[in-house]
């Protein structure tokens, strides 16, 4: 896996714990298979070009909208 892919899955697992959303929950409104997701989060797999972004995009997003 990427040095890229991996800082991006670490910070989707602190964004998971950090507002207490689940892994399920974030791979189906990105549109990402739960058995693909989890084997991102764990290091095992690299997420296309594609999905990393509306990843990011969505994680920049919900904080946005959810920081005071």
């Amino acid at each position: 896996m990427l040095l890229e892919q991996e800082a991006v899955a670490e910070q989707t697992r602190e964004f998971l714990l950090r507002w207490g959303l689940k892994a399920r929950f974030v791979a189906k409104v990105c549109g990402i298979s739960e058995k693909t997701f989890s084997r991102f989060l764990n290091h095992k797999l690299a997420l296309s070009q594609n999905h990393i972004c509306q990843l990011k995009s969505y994680i920049e997003d919900y904080e946005r909208r959810n920081t005071v």
